[in-house]
């Protein structure tokens, strides 16, 4: 052997047989000595067009995520959360149907909030800025601060006793009132019609008789109620029951209703008289006598000039005053803005039946009253 054969064969003896791709794998062993990545034993990678194992018998197609969807088909088979008929999960970043014009950011359930912003976009009855639904333990506004027992027209009375809560008009306790339409006292049971009624929406005094030429009467545009008028009795201090009335033929009426403000609390006005046939000409035979009187209370006298205060009044604020008559008894309750607060307060005197209401103020004073309601 000639000494450049013997170094042939050392080297080739001393460095093995070659191996172009460097990935342990002689050319001889190996189907594409080219390719680290192609050798016996290696990884197959699907849909790549190359037999990586150098094994012809594995599949180059398959599932290789396990979503049941093969390579050729799946959009990332490297990810089981994207396949083709995949439910597209909002704002992941990833195109989970395999569907480009599928955006990632949708309405699912048609309530115009997409389901970045929406607290469950499964359900149309809960979005941004819907109207909280009473006591259904759903968070409809999706906001966790509304509550879901709420009073939502301030009414006083919470939405589960209210029977209807985006009406402040409307709620148990509430006195009815003439031909409104509403159920005020949340009692389908209690008539909607009165026996008389003034709201002075025409505009005049047609049926009330003047006691008096010392006040400035109006039926002016400052209404209570949701009305845009009443009567403004301005003026006063010429004595008691000087100022307009109303002759009734002996009702025994049930409860008696209105409302009524005074400019200041400083002064004795907002009366308010229910009486006898007598009532006005002596003083006596007087079955309710309310005002507001000087101290900022509204007032009632008892019998035997026993005085009973229902409740603090601020001026130029209206207060719904409910009158509730017992004449067997001869005795009444009585409501402010809806709430008891004084029960079986005696006539003033002996009066069986209602034939006369006062209004008047006793000192100088400027009042309002409206939606004044006579019940059966």
């Amino acid at each position: 052997m000639s000494r450049f054969s013997s170094l042939v064969w050392l080297a080739f003896v001393a460095c093995g047989p070659p191996d172009v791709d460097a990935d342990g794998f002689a050319a001889a062993d190996d189907c594409d000595d080219n390719d680290a990545g192609v050798h016996p034993g290696a990884d197959e990678v699907l849909c790549d067009g190359v037999d990586n194992d150098c094994n012809p018998s594995t599949p180059d197609v398959g599932d290789g995520d396990g979503d049941a969807v093969s390579c050729d088909v799946d959009c990332d088979d490297t990810d089981a959360s994207a396949f083709p008929g995949a439910v597209e999960v909002c704002d992941d970043g990833v195109d989970n149907d395999c569907d480009a014009t599928t955006p990632d950011r949708f309405d699912a359930d048609g309530d115009g909030a997409t389901c970045d912003v929406d607290c469950d976009d499964e359900d149309p009855s809960r979005t941004p800025g819907a109207l909280e639904l009473c006591d259904d333990d759903i968070d409809n506004d999706c906001s966790s601060l509304t509550p879901d027992v709420f009073d939502r027209d301030a009414d006083g009375v919470p939405c589960t006793r209210d029977c209807n809560d985006d009406n402040e008009a409307e709620f148990p306790g509430n006195f009815e009132v003439c031909d409104d339409t509403f159920d005020n006292d949340c009692d389908v049971a209690t008539a909607d019609a009165c026996v008389w009624f003034d709201d002075f929406e025409d505009g005049d005094l047609t049926g009330w008789t003047v006691e008096s030429k010392n006040y400035t009467l109006e039926v002016d545009g400052i209404g209570a109620a949701g009305t845009s008028r009443s009567v403004l009795l301005d003026g006063g201090g010429t004595g008691h029951f000087d100022g307009i009335s109303m002759d009734f033929e002996g009702l025994t009426p049930s409860a008696v209703t209105f409302w009524v403000r005074t400019a200041s609390t400083k002064s004795f006005a907002g009366y308010v008289v229910l009486g006898g046939p007598k009532t006005g000409s002596n003083g006596v035979d007087n079955a309710v006598f309310l005002l507001l009187n000087s101290t900022g209370e509204i007032e009632l006298i008892g019998e035997g000039v026993q005085s009973y205060v229902a409740s603090a009044y601020s001026a130029d604020v209206w207060y719904h005053v409910g009158l509730v008559l017992d004449w067997t008894e001869q005795e009444y309750d009585v409501h402010i803005n809806g709430i008891e607060r004084l029960t079986n307060i005696p006539f003033r005197e002996d009066v069986t039946a209602l034939h006369k209401l006062h209004l008047y103020n006793w000192w100088d004073a400027s009042t309002h009253f409206d939606e004044i309601s006579v019940f059966p």
